[in-house]
């Protein structure tokens, strides 16, 4: 997999889309469709861009324990400075205090330190495997995993909730036939399906849950939908490495989910005024308008890191981008 494999950028811009869309729904639009969008969105973005991050985690390439934990010492800076870096510039344009993530986290900025913490914790587990010679490694993992999910039911942390996703993505590049075969399994999807909307009809009928329930239901939910989604993929993974203009604009994008992610939150605009403008219930031109305004932020974000990117250092770390000295 070390050549750029487009069905996957194809993926990854698919979902960086659908994550500022998200964010732009945050402006409360009164659309019949919004009952399904609140659901089905955040529950797959970000568990598939860990699945995306563990599947090119080439950790499996390491010889030896010090070679593993080189590799991910080497992953520090390049998602560390861009936190710290456009958390610290935001924190500034919103007047907010920029020592706020000691005590309360990166707020918006939460991916990057969230996706090194699960690449820790792997290449510890990949360690303590090679340490004691584990013929069956790649089991142990897979049990490491499934635990740490079930035990993100019962705790709220960003860690626990998301390497799950990772591990089974760095699982897939280690085993990928057997597990495409496992998300192309029509069995599986259409249990996960049914149990998906089984869950959600459940919800909407039924408001005895406590507070605890309703989030142990909400993360399971995510499990459901993400895998649904990932099946969905690669039914039809074949139709996203053809050359059409769907797969080369959601290429590109797919190509700069770094700058796209860290820079977006400065172009979100106040759309108060579009209540104005369209009413409440027309919810075709709402969809279509933010859709357009989403490709102008994403236009937005390549420009910006184009004239970043003229500064080797900042287009480097900050922005993931190889140029100048660092192209080599």
């Amino acid at each position: 997999m070390a050549k750029r494999i487009q069905s996957y950028d194809v993926l990854r811009g698919i979902v960086m889309f659908l994550v500022v869309f998200g964010h732009l729904e945050r402006f409360e639009f009164n659309m019949e469709v919004k009952p399904f969008l609140d659901y089905f969105l955040p529950k797959f973005r970000m568990p598939v861009f860990f699945f995306i991050s563990g599947l090119f985690f080439s950790l499996n390439k390491c010889g030896s324990v010090k070679e593993t934990a080189v590799y991910t010492l080497k992953k520090v800076p390049y998602l560390l400075i861009p936190t710290f870096f456009f958390y610290f510039l935001y924190c500034y344009v919103k007047g907010e205090p920029a020592l706020g993530f000691i005590s309360h986290g990166f707020g918006e900025y939460w991916f990057l330190p969230t996706l090194l913490e699960c690449m820790i914790l792997l290449t510890l587990v990949d360690m303590l495997i090679r340490i004691l010679k584990v013929k069956a490694g790649d089991i142990l993992l897979l049990i490491v995993a499934i635990a740490i999910a079930g035990t993100s039911l019962f705790y709220k942390s960003l860690l626990l909730m998301y390497f799950p996703y990772f591990a089974f993505g760095y699982l897939m590049r280690k085993n990928e036939k057997a597990v495409k075969k496992l998300f192309m399994s029509n069995t599986l999807a259409f249990v996960s399906f049914v149990l998906m909307i089984g869950v959600l009809i459940l919800q909407r009928e039924y408001n005895g849950f406590t507070p605890q329930v309703e989030t142990m239901i909400g993360k399971a939910q995510r499990y459901l939908v993400t895998f649904f989604f990932l099946s969905c993929f690669f039914h039809y993974q074949s139709f996203f490495d053809g050359d059409n203009k769907f797969n080369k604009y959601f290429s590109f994008v797919g190509n700069y989910t770094l700058p796209i992610y860290v820079l977006h939150y400065f172009f979100l605009p106040n759309l108060d005024w579009l209540h104005n403008f369209i009413g409440y219930g027309s919810e075709i031109v709402t969809m279509a308008i933010l859709i357009l305004i989403d490709m102008g932020i994403i236009f937005m974000c390549v420009l910006v890191t184009k004239i970043i990117s003229r500064i080797d250092f900042l287009g480097h770390y900050a922005l993931g981008q190889k140029c100048g000295r660092y192209k080599k």
